[in-house]
């Protein structure tokens, strides 16, 4: 049976509008028993008149109507029900409600002076129309609005036209609304004739169980008169006798066939105990199968996330590396840059000496060149000196000779004067000639000098050549370390100051160079750090690849296994065909297909009922038997158990065949013309007729007709249809 988990009431007025309940829900956790403890007069009963509405509509409580709660507002009160059903494999509610408001003036010729409309809505989660979630209430701010009555039904029409499990009666469906509930375990029968009247007065509890202190008055109070209830409220009980008889022929016909049924619905209800079970295990497979996809899901989003976040980490990494490079690079470049300015002042020192040497050079071989210039004129002015001389002298000589010629001096003058001149001539021509070697060793040794100092020359213009080639590459090197001091300058924010000369500020540079070198272990411990993670981040790349691998792996596997569930849900879906033809052949609804309590509970009815039929058949078909035995042996058949029902109550009964055996020919002979059943009639005494008709003939359950009559009525040979 369900149990109530929630009730919610939503402005409600009451005790002359003085209290007011604007929102209220009242839990019973999950449908344990629970206590309203108010004092006297502080509406307990009006509560549980309230809390009955949902079930039954309009109901009267204490003689007090639900119209009299409607004094001054026309906004609906709502009450809503949440029941907790019966259901083994998983938590499945009910939530019924009922909208009331006053009848505007112009429908008050109507006798009720409220008007309402119920919902239901079917659910096992939180969803768009459940206890909490309504469609004739919003929240603004602080302020509660309710909508009006019609407004509000327009409301519920509209969700619950969107959604099966939702659903709308209004006050003329009142029959397919008790129909609904009673296809979730609740009657409204039960709750009118034993709860509302446990209620309805101040001891009501105590005053039904009074009454129902042993098994048969409970059967009686509570069960036979609400199957009576029920069975009134159908229609007049001339037409369900005569409904009854008609069955009763017609199931005496089908016998055969009813067993049949019963056969089947057994056989059926075998196959459908093993399709339920087969049908559990699919719906456990694809349970199992959700979750693992749901789990996939979640580890595939969360893998997803996971590599973009390492993807982003990756990319911080790299970039926190391409830094570290550059500034490992820039360390390097500016010990390069160090090693060029080192290598640059070096070059300009050698090119300044290079320059200088060369002036040097020039200058020397200028002054060597006008040293042996000059030594060479005053050589030869030298020389051109002494040969005038030479020449003078030889002239005078000559003049001499000539004159001692002339003059004739002696011989031995001359010879001694020619072998001084020789001899002087000797010497001088000596000393000359060794002058004259001097010179040419002077000569060489200047020559070997010019050749080596040429030499020197030859060398130093190739070094020139290889400077001019260094200095070439080195304006190149400038020009690249000048681009690059640009790019590196940008990219560290910073710039150096340079002279007309082009030249930094050693003090800047130094200052740099050791911020530099100060930050160099940390950004190495960085990049090592960097690298580290890089490994690591490679590492967890390895791993979630492998994952990757085995997610895929699971996927084909679920895939298989989802093959598979659709093999089974193809079996299913034919089994299910089959069950709506079998429903359909017992006329049950297939909306029940799945209830299996509801539907056990209907097929054990029928069962229960195919066994009464069959047993009747049983009866029947002794009873039949008897009969045909009796007409072979032409005796007339009366049914043991109404023989045995006089027997047990002492009630004098003759058969008419003994009775008419007992009369005169001419007595015999009118009553057979009279009455020709006579014979088959059981007669009794007039008291004793009224008693069986009070307590036999109304449970009785016969598939013979017996005539009875009494003696009075044999006496005044009354018209045999009237005796029967």
């Amino acid at each position: 049976m369900p149990k109530i988990n929630r009730i919610r009431v939503i402005n409600f007025y009451f005790n002359n509008d003085v209290r007011h309940i604007a929102d209220e829900t009242f839990s019973f956790y999950g449908g344990e028993n629970a206590l309203l403890n108010l004092a006297n007069g502080g509406g307990k009963s009006v509560l549980v008149q309230l809390m009955l509405q949902p079930v039954i509509p309009d109901l009267k409580l204490q003689n007090r109507r639900m119209s009299s709660y409607f004094k001054r507002s026309t906004y609906p009160a709502i009450v809503m029900i949440e029941w907790i059903l019966d259901n083994e494999t998983k938590i499945d509610y009910l939530m019924t409600g009922i909208a009331i408001a006053p009848k505007s003036s112009t429908d008050e010729s109507a006798g009720n002076r409220i008007n309402y409309f119920t919902f239901t809505s079917h659910y096992d989660a939180a969803c768009d129309f459940d206890l909490e979630m309504v469609p004739f209430v919003r929240t603004e701010g602080d302020n509660q609005i309710i909508l009006s009555f019609e407004k509000s039904r327009e409301a519920v029409k509209r969700v619950t036209s969107k959604h099966r499990e939702m659903q709308y009666f209004s006050r003329d469906d009142s029959t397919a609304y008790k129909q609904h509930l009673s296809s979730f375990g609740i009657s409204q029968d039960e709750w009118k004739n034993i709860i509302a009247k446990m209620n309805n007065d101040e001891g009501g509890i105590e005053e039904l169980f009074e009454k129902c202190k042993t098994s048969d008055s409970v059967l009686n109070e509570w069960v036979i008169k609400t199957v009576e209830k029920v069975v009134q409220s159908t229609g007049n009980e001339e037409t369900q006798i005569y409904e009854l008889f008609e069955g009763l022929v017609a199931n005496t016909v089908r016998n055969k066939e009813y067993i049949n049924d019963q056969e089947n619905i057994k056989d059926y209800f075998n196959e459908h105990i093993k399709l339920e079970e087969s049908l559990g295990k699919v719906c456990e497979a694809l349970d199992s199968f959700d979750k693992s996809k749901q789990e996939l899901n979640l580890m595939h989003s969360s893998l997803g996330s996971e590599i973009d976040n390492l993807d982003i980490e990756l990319k911080n990494i790299v970039y926190d590396k391409d830094e570290l490079n550059d500034q490992i690079n820039h360390i390097r470049k500016e010990e390069l840059s160090q090693k060029y300015h080192d290598a640059e002042e070096e070059y300009l020192e050698k090119r300044d000496s290079k320059v200088e040497y060369n002036d040097l050079l020039e200058k020397t071989k200028e002054a060597f060149n006008l040293k042996v210039k000059e030594k060479n004129i005053q050589e030869a002015s030298r020389i051109y000196n002494i040969c005038n001389e030479l020449k003078g002298t030889i002239k005078g000589l000559l003049t001499h000779i000539e004159n001692l010629k002339s003059n004739n001096p002696s011989a031995e003058r001359l010879k001694s004067l020619k072998f001084s001149l020789n001899t002087r001539y000797s010497n001088k021509k000596s000393d000359y000639e060794r002058k004259l070697e001097n010179v040419k060793k002077d000569t060489s040794n200047n020559n070997d000098r010019a050749s080596k100092l040429t030499e020197k020359l030859v060398k130093d213009r190739e070094v020139l050549k290889e400077f001019s080639t260094k200095e070439g590459r080195l304006e190149n090197s400038i020009d690249s370390f000048k681009n690059y001091e640009k790019d590196v300058f940008a990219e560290l924010d910073t710039e150096f100051s340079r002279n007309l000369l082009e030249e930094t500020d050693d003090t800047e540079l130094s200052g740099f160079r050791n911020l530099l070198i100060k930050n160099k272990p940390k950004a190495l411990l960085d990049f090592d750090s960097c690298q580290e993670r890089i490994i690591e981040i490679k590492n967890r790349l390895d791993e979630i690849q492998k994952e990757n691998v085995e997610i895929a792996s699971l996927e084909t596997n679920l895939s298989n296994q989802h093959e598979k569930l659709n093999e089974k849900f193809k079996i299913f879906i034919d089994d299910k065909e089959t069950c709506s033809k079998i429903l359909s052949l017992y006329d049950i609804s297939e909306n029940f297909m799945f209830d299996n309590p509801v539907l056990i509970k209907i097929f054990d009815e029928k069962i229960e009922t195919l066994d009464k039929e069959v047993l009747h058949a049983n009866n029947q078909e002794l009873q039949l038997a008897e009969i045909a035995e009796g007409i072979e042996g032409n005796i007339v058949y009366h049914p043991k158990s109404l023989i045995k029902y006089l027997d047990d109550n002492d009630i004098y009964y003759n058969t008419g065949e003994n009775y008419l055996n007992n009369l005169p020919e001419k007595n015999r002979t009118t009553l057979l013309e009279s009455d020709p059943m006579i014979p088959f009639c059981i007669i009794v005494d007039k008291k004793d007729y009224k008693l069986l008709d009070e307590e036999y003939l109304h449970d009785a359950f016969m598939r013979q007709i017996v005539p009875l009559t009494t003696y009075d009525k044999l006496d005044m040979t009354l018209n045999p249809n009237d005796s029967m």
